[in-house]
């Protein structure tokens, strides 16, 4: 690895810091940490017709697109967390149905 370069990891956990810009998929559920307020398309969760605004505080979703802004988020929810917490719940229901 050469200085001043990280390597990606290939996977997210909560509390990952990321850069939402124009155009960005959000990759999992994470709270705005500061920057400009950002337009949020998540229509195809919500069926809303338009952006909505998100703010410093503010929850964006996995899926969302940025149509306008650029900030930084902390993830706290991520696909890996909800796996493990769905086997669980199976497992409390006594259930093999869900296999990882």
């Amino acid at each position: 690895m050469e200085y001043g370069k990280s390597k990606m990891r290939a996977i997210q956990v909560p509390g990952d810091i990321i850069s939402i810009k124009l155009g960005d998929i959000i990759p999992a559920d994470a709270c705005l940490l500061g920057g400009d307020p950002l337009n949020i398309d998540q229509s195809a969760l919500t069926g809303e017709s338009l952006p909505v605004t998100k703010k410093t505080g503010d929850k964006v979703y996995s899926g969302s697109t940025c149509k306008q802004g650029e900030t930084e988020a902390a993830l706290y929810v991520t696909l890996l967390k909800f796996l493990v917490i769905s086997r669980r719940s199976f497992k409390q229901l006594g259930t093999s149905a869900f296999v990882l």
